[in-house]
């Protein structure tokens, strides 16, 4: 029995799990946590995985669990402790197991966007239209009642229909299509958006399809800062390189006037607004906005440093008809300055103590740019495209079979 691929699949499983890929919703995810501990433990029972204790690792897992217990303020709490040892396994295993288990990582996810791509054309074309039920999301929690168009999905098993929210846009089996766009950017990135590989050219067309305004922005930074990163793209060549970008992106733009799905997706979500910057930035609200403003214009120190309580926090949620916002501002309003610190301190560190300072650098501003728009820092996915894309530049070799 191969027990590495058993290793690598379980390492998967949590990768797509925090992604929020249906089969762990309402509260499945955490039983498949545990169960992929008990397989993980078992393993290292019977010394059929080798975990190495380096500096680097072990300075970073207490950053994680610093970083956890701070923003849920609950240190001892079940799941707290069940995801810190899931991270100690993740970053424990040895350097080249983790360039192996991103190589399958991304070729698993591949395989899992193709049967999901072929029925979303399926269902979008209404070849197909029979579901296998309904798929509800946070049943019972106040966001099920709120909004259900955005909660209750057509269950196609490898496809997760919202029609009434989401529309044409893909996210596969998972709740988002921001979620599908911005993982899948963040795994291009650490595969050097080497496109020879046919995996990264499916999770790329994942992304396109994914209609993810902060999906693009992302792949489009990754891509300069990789070109950079490997002397293709050298500075002089930076200005012609963006010219050429907002020439194609013009030219774009016009062809697509008669195109609703482009031009209201994409192209309507860039326009420049007053109060949001553009259009599309919508991970936040005008409410939200002004809370922060208001506590850096009237200097309150002690909310700028240490955010809001959970009481006060539940009342600005409330006043804000339930919109808690995924980006930094709602971070800087709900945790404060020392909750930003800590949830990013594990990417300080491993910056830190990387061996290729440019790449874990560049690996850094990829995951502030997330950050900015997504505080899911503790996602299992963030963590191993980050950890396993800077040990993998290390080694300087793709793996394969």
């Amino acid at each position: 029995m191969n027990y590495k691929k058993i290793l690598y699949f379980c390492i998967f499983m949590l990768f797509v799990l925090s992604m929020k890929i249906w089969i762990g919703w309402n509260g499945i995810d955490m039983i498949l946590y545990s169960i992929i501990l008990f397989i993980l433990v078992v393993l290292q029972l019977l010394k059929k995985i080798q975990l190495q204790y380096s500096k680097r690792n072990m300075i970073g897992l207490v950053c994680l669990y610093i970083g956890i217990s701070y923003i849920n303020k609950n240190p001892l709490g079940p799941q707290n402790l069940i995801t810190t040892i899931l991270f100690g396994y993740i970053l424990f295993i040895k350097d080249l197991d983790k360039n192996q288990c991103l190589y399958n990582i991304t070729r698993w996810f591949a395989y899992l966007m193709v049967p999901s791509l072929i029925t979303y054309w399926l269902v979008q074309l209404n070849i197909i239209s029979s579901p296998f039920g309904i798929m509800p999301y946070e049943l019972g929690k106040d966001i099920f009642l709120r909004n259900p168009d955005y909660c209750i999905r057509l269950n196609y098993i490898f496809y997760q229909y919202a029609p009434y929210y989401y529309g044409i846009r893909f996210n596969g089996p998972f709740v988002e299509p921001g979620h599908l766009g911005m993982i899948a950017a963040f795994l291009l990135f650490c595969n050097k958006f080497d496109f020879s590989k046919k995996y990264n050219l499916i999770n790329l067309i994942a992304l396109i399809f994914s209609f993810s305004l902060a999906g693009y922005v992302l792949s489009l930074a990754g891509n300069i800062m990789i070109r950079f990163h490997m002397g293709i793209l050298k500075p002089r060549k930076l200005f012609f390189y963006y010219i050429s970008f907002f020439v194609v992106l013009t030219f774009a733009y016009q062809l697509t006037q008669d195109n609703p799905i482009f031009k209201e997706l994409i192209f309507d979500r860039l326009e420049l607004d007053e109060e949001r910057g553009i259009s599309g930035n919508n991970r936040t609200s005008i409410e939200m906005e002004n809370y922060n403003n208001y506590m850096w214009a009237t200097g309150d120190i002690k909310h700028i440093l240490n955010g809001h309580s959970e009481r006060d926090w539940d009342y600005i949620v409330e006043s804000n008809g339930g919109f808690k916002g995924t980006g930094i501002v709602a971070a800087m309003v709900h945790h404060g300055l020392f909750g930003i610190i800590a949830m990013l301190l594990f990417y300080f560190v491993y910056l830190a103590y990387s061996k290729d300072k440019r790449y874990a650098l560049m690996a850094f501003i990829f995951v502030f740019l997330m950050f900015w728009q997504r505080t899911y820092p503790f996602w299992f996915s963030w963590i191993i495209c980050y950890a396993y894309g800077i040990t993998l530049t290390e080694h300087k070799k793709i793996p394969t079979e």
